[in-house]
């Protein structure tokens, strides 16, 4: 392929990731909403995979097997906490305008702008080399591409196709990245871009592993891939062992891995500052996660076929794999694809690591002078908002063409994950004072900042340094024998320390002498107000967001006219005055433009505009300028933060008492809804008597009047009604018992409540009362008890009542002819229960009507014999009184599918017996109980 093919085809890509960013920044169409999809904050973590993932995870599995894993392990491990970590992170960051870890840090530690000249310096110098490892990506692409080539690039810088592209980058950029001043304001146009490249470079990357897979391990003179892995040649690449690095060696990439997911400048730039929405954390605890591993998935297969193909000579270039593979196979289409996604994966890392460093250098290393300048020159209103954002462009071309020449003259001799393992353990220094910062109150600036700067210094001696190739005295001699000879000063083996990769080497000493820092420095040190003020809120965030207190320690005066022209250097006239209107309110801004002074609640608002556009360092200092600030004590710093403690103590108690007060509410409307319920229940309870009450009523009036008006009647005709006066009579006195049966039961007023009673003799007396009526019908009972007592707790009267009803139920229901009724009694040994059945071979009870034959008033018409006689209350009485007891009554089926009624009464033991002192025990025998009168 031709160089000028090659461009074009690059700056084709250029050029759709133009139009993804242009489409999504002004949300144009159904295309435009498409890139506002809830998955776009979760695939712009993606940029973590760079090129290093994209070619150099392969080369290293090529060369040490297993050893690219810790990489990806790393931020695996840590996806469990890292919703909860991240959140709070995040509201800080929006509390404060944070917009990069050295803003993070400066604010913590007391608003330090020599921590955060410190820490971006630090970041820069760490996060140049990482850019450079994609310029050299971009450089192989093209060699591989164009020439077919090594990663060797020799030709002019003039004549360089990488450097072409890397300007090309800058411009796009430049654009979309620096747009506005506010860094807090979301670059939709930069995310959708880089959502895009996630995706893409994915795709790209599975479609050349299924290439491999089913064309190079496909081929009948190749074996398959797991049948590679087992020759001797390939055995190490799938072997922990024999990855070449130790467990401990494993641990510290791990490490600093998880380290690098949060505190990379480009990580904290689009999981902090480009967030928007705290619930898209959830989505993307699983998504990134399951992105690594996908992107992972054929990294052995492709390193183990470019081994195979290219031989042991091919390690060397083992990088290209992806590339040069399919390319040497004959498949120039594949080639292009993989070398577009490696390209993709390194302009997001680009793209992203360029504005948050454009943003850090600004904020505290350039804004500061050009501040100090101004003072200088007397020019305190000059409008800044513009000089800035050149100023920021500026750095992003000057950043990048300051990691080409790093690849130019460095880069170009080690491979791309030792690159990246060395920026890793730079930005791994921060995690202390990060996390210290976030968890631990008495970390102070003085730790924070002696940590820092010996956690750089041994990073630079034992990593940094020995990869310049000789300049500032690193040559072999010193890497073998150490300065001045002394070996125990080694930079690979400090302190006599070996059997360790440099990068596990470099990252112990270096963490190892960070934390000391930290600790003892911190525990030595008496902080000043502004830190204690800053770490209660970072420490303690939450107690401040929950209750809305606001954290002011300072007694700062200002004019409001002062702060809005302060605003308006970086904001403009025009931003500052609605800024300002709106934070007051429109008629409190008329009223005190002209020298009224501002709340403190304004200071805080105008000093966190500032900080999103500036910095919070350089926002301190400004805003110290225009206020006057009463001194105060380190005691009365202490003493309200107390009462903001207080504060938070008594809102902890107000929402106690409030979830009480709630849960009292809930009480109280479901008890009225029961009240509600039962008012409903009763009005048609009484409905339903007065309408079973009228018709015997009716009836008996009716016939009455008859005979009243009929003195002649016939004497059969007159015993006729009087036998259906009586009848009905009968039925209301029935009626009205069963109604006051009722009342008493839902009343619990038991006459004999908590006899034990042998339930057994209950059943034979219920049985013998109704002999007669048995034999008037002409029905056969069957009966199964037991021959000893079983005992029951319960009133003997009402489960008398409960026998006798159902049995006169299965009397009226059983056919003329044939009728059966069936009693057994027994004990369940299973449950302890004492199982009474009653079951009849009569037309039965349909299955859906089970439950509904115990409601009041409820009875089941038979096609045979009709409605029955009776209120339909009896079924509704038995269950309350069974239930009463402690048991439960339900429907069985019967003989030839007739009806069955069970009842399960919970067993008593047997009452103990008194006995006079003048009989024998021999002549002791317990009664049994007296027949209950059936009802």
């Amino acid at each position: 392929m031709s160089s000028l093919a090659a461009v074009s085809i690059f700056l084709g890509y250029l050029l759709i990731l133009f139009g993804v960013a242009y489409i999504a920044e002004g949300r144009r169409g159904w295309l435009g909403r498409m890139f506002h999809n809830p998955f776009g904050y979760a695939l712009s973590l993606t940029v973590y995979c760079t090129a290093w993932t994209f070619f150099g995870s392969v080369g290293r599995a090529a060369n040490d097997g297993l050893s690219f894993l810790p990489i990806y392990l790393g931020p695996l491990m840590l996806a469990p906490v890292w919703p909860f970590l991240m959140e709070k992170i995040i509201r800080i960051a929006k509390s404060e305008r944070i917009t990069s870890i050295p803003d993070f840090i400066s604010s913590r530690y007391g608003k330090s702008r020599t921590l955060g000249l410190l820490a971006a310096t630090f970041l820069v110098i760490g996060t140049v080399p990482y850019i450079s490892l994609q310029i050299k990506a971009i450089a192989a692409i093209f060699d591989l591409l164009t020439e077919g080539t090594t990663l060797t690039h020799a030709q002019p810088f003039y004549r360089d196709n990488a450097l072409f592209l890397t300007l090309v980058l800058a411009l796009f950029t430049v654009i979309f990245g620096v747009r506005r001043l506010d860094a807090n304001e979301r670059h939709q146009g930069v995310i959708a871009a880089i959502s895009f490249e996630g995706v893409f470079k994915l795709l790209a990357f599975l479609f050349v592993g299924i290439f491999v897979v089913w064309v190079f391990f496909g081929r009948t003179d190749t074996p398959s891939f797991f049948e590679a892995l087992t020759l001797p040649s390939l055995a190490g690449m799938s072997s922990i062992s024999a990855s070449g690095i130790t467990g401990w060696d494993w641990f510290w990439l791990c490490l600093v891995s998880m380290a690098a997911v949060v505190l990379l400048p480009r990580q904290f730039h689009v999981s902090v500052v480009e967030n928007n929405n705290i619930g898209d954390l959830k989505r993307a605890a699983w998504v990134f996660p399951l992105y690594l591993l996908l992107i992972n998935l054929f990294v052995l297969p492709i390193a183990a076929a470019g081994y195979l193909h290219f031989g042991a000579e091919g390690l060397a270039s083992a990088d290209t794999f992806v590339i040069s593979l399919p390319k040497s196979l004959g498949y120039p289409l594949v080639a292009t694809i993989a070398a577009l996604g490696g390209f993709a994966a390194a302009t997001g890392m680009v793209i992203m690591s360029t504005i948050s460093l454009s943003l850090m250098i600004s904020n505290n290393i350039v804004l500061p002078f050009l501040l100090e300048f101004d003072r200088k020159a007397n020019r305190n209103d000059s409008d800044l908002s513009k000089p800035l954002l050149n100023i920021r462009r500026l750095i992003i071309l000057l950043v990048l063409l300051l990691a080409y020449g790093y690849y130019q003259s460095v880069g170009n001799r080690y491979s791309l994950v030792a690159i990246g393992l060395i920026s890793f353990t730079a930005v791994a220094q921060f995690a202390p004072s990060v996390l210290a910062g976030l968890y631990w109150k008495a970390a102070t600036k003085r730790g924070a900042l002696i940590g820092l700067v010996a956690g750089f210094i041994l990073w630079s001696y034992t990593l940094a340094l020995p990869t310049t190739g000789g300049m500032l005295g690193f040559g072999p001699e010193m890497m073998a024998n150490g300065p001045w000879g002394l070996s125990w000063l080694r930079p690979h083996q400090l302190l006599g320390a070996g059997g360790m990769t440099p990068i596990a080497h470099g990252a112990f000493w270096s963490l190892l002498v960070n934390c000391a820092g930290l600790a003892i420095f911190s525990l030595n040190d008496q902080p000043d107000a502004m830190e204690i003020r800053q770490a209660d809120f970072f420490v303690d965030h939450d107690k401040y967001r929950r209750n809305n207190q606001e954290y002011q320690t300072r007694r700062r005066r200002a004019k409001v006219s002062d702060l809005e022209q302060l605003l308006s250097r970086f904001t403009g006239a025009k931003g500052a005055r609605k800024f300002v209107r709106n934070a007051l309110g429109a008629g409190r801004y008329d009223r005190l433009r002209r020298g009224g002074l501002a709340s403190p609640e304004l200071l805080l608002k105008v000093e966190q505009k500032l900080s999103g556009a500036i910095g919070t360092a350089s926002a301190q200092v400004l805003m110290r300028g225009i206020t006057k600030e009463d001194p105060i004590k380190l005691e009365e710093v202490i003493a309200i933060l107390r009462k903001t403690q207080d504060a938070v103590q008594y809102g902890k108690e107000l929402e106690v008492k409030q979830s009480e007060l709630e849960a009292v509410t809930t009480q109280l409307r479901a008890a009225n809804q029961q009240l509600r319920e039962l008012d409903e229940l009763k009005a048609e309870f009484i409905s339903t008597v007065t309408h079973e009450l009228r018709t015997p009523i009716t009836s008996v009036k009716s016939l009455a009047r008859i005979l009243l008006d009929h003195h002649d009647m016939e004497a059969e005709q007159r015993a006729t009604f009087l036998k259906i006066i009586v009848s009905e009579s009968e039925r209301l006195t029935r009626l009205v018992s069963q109604v006051l049966d009722i009342e008493k039961i839902e009343q619990q007023r038991w006459t004999d409540e908590g006899h034990v009673l042998d339930f057994n003799q209950l059943v034979r007396d219920a049985i013998s009362s109704l002999r007669a009526l048995l034999r008037e019908h002409d029905i056969f009972l069957e009966k199964e008890l037991p021959e000893t007592p079983l005992y029951v707790t319960g009133p003997a009267d009402r489960l008398t009542q409960v026998i006798v009803n159902l049995l006169g139920n299965a009397i009226k229901f059983v056919p003329d002819e044939d009728g059966q009724i069936r009693v057994s009694l027994r004990k369940d040994p299973a449950t302890s229960m004492a199982e009474l059945r009653i079951q009849d071979n009569g037309p039965g009870i349909p299955p859906e009507k089970h439950e509904l034959i115990f409601e009041r008033f409820t009875q089941i018409s038979s096609s045979t014999q009709g409605k029955p006689s009776g209120s339909g209350l009896g079924l509704h009485i038995s269950k309350t009184i069974i239930e009463r007891c402690g048991g439960s009554i339900g429907v069985e089926a019967g003989y030839r599918e007739g009806a069955g009624f069970l009842i399960r009464l919970p067993i008593s033991p047997a009452p103990a017996l008194r006995r006079p002192d003048n009989i024998s025990p021999s002549e002791t025998t317990p009664k049994a109980p007296p027949p209950p009168t059936s009802t």
